[in-house]
């Protein structure tokens, strides 16, 4: 699931499947423009927080490494919260 460098890849199906992410909801997301694996890693993010709130010191970890990776790939934090809050929004 999770790949070593921190980023989570989903097609549709999984992401409907594991995650219970509609396929409209998903392709309202890529319409954002952002890499899919990008897109992907934060919907995996919002959706722990959303459905595995009382888990977090389970996950935690998970989505430090996540963070890292996206932090890493993207122009700004400023951006990555824009990103979350708009795939929340969506979600």
């Amino acid at each position: 699931m999770q790949q070593f460098n921190g980023t989570w890849n989903f097609d549709e199906k999984q992401l409907e499947k594991f995650l219970n992410v509609s396929v409209d909801k998903y392709q309202q997301i890529l319409a954002l423009g952002e890499d899919k694996v990008i897109l992907s890693s934060i919907i995996v993010l919002v959706m722990l927080k959303k459905q595995y709130q009382n888990d977090e010191q389970l996950w935690q970890p998970i989505v430090d490494k996540t963070n890292k990776y996206l932090l890493k790939h993207l122009a700004s934090k400023d951006e990555l919260n824009r990103l979350i809050e708009m795939i929340t929004n969506i979600l």
